[in-house]
């Protein structure tokens, strides 16, 4: 409550104390700033960020096997724009198309300057057809006339190389 002055003479009393409270008042201050600061430090040192890896597939085929680094895209954002807007795509690198349901799934390859393989398959993970060396920068409507809910996209010609083809099942977990 103010005193009878009114609110002035109550807020200088807060602000500025009188002699006595003021050394008392910065200690219990400082005191603070470094407890606080100390468990600060501790708790970075307990919860600082983990690496998590990128998630990869090794594709075992005919001919050899590879180990590929790959992006997940699971909303329809990601659905959207894919591996479009870029300069290149690794030879050990893919994007995996993650759907909710199996369904038709066209792709196309608007902004995309290199070729790849589409790879679609079921739910089983079963390859139920491939698209290869898909031509860039096409608008064309690139599908497999069957039913998927992952696609994955790699290098053109890469599904060639390793020896894979309609029928493999892919470990995707």
């Amino acid at each position: 409550r103010p005193p009878a002055g009114g609110i002035g003479p109550y807020l200088r009393q807060l602000l500025h104390p009188g002699p006595m409270i003021r050394p008392h008042a910065a200690s219990l201050l400082l005191a603070a700033i470094i407890l606080v600061s100390s468990a600060c430090s501790a708790c970075e040192d307990r919860f600082s960020p983990v690496a998590v890896p990128s998630p990869t597939i090794t594709l075992s085929g005919r001919f050899q096997t590879k180990t590929l680094t790959l992006e997940i895209a699971d909303e329809s954002t990601e659905h959207a724009k894919g591996l479009s807007d870029r300069a290149s795509l690794a030879s050990d690198a893919g994007m995996l198309f993650i759907f909710p349901y199996e369904s038709e799934r066209p792709f196309w390859m608007h902004n995309t300057h290199f070729p790849l393989d589409i790879i679609f398959l079921d739910s089983e993970k079963r390859i139920v057809g491939i698209v290869r060396r898909a031509r860039p920068d096409s608008d064309e409507q690139l599908t497999v006339g069957k039913p998927c809910r992952y696609v994955l996209e790699i290098e053109g010609g890469l599904a060639d190389r390793i020896g894979i083809r309609e029928g493999d099942i892919l470990p995707i977990n």
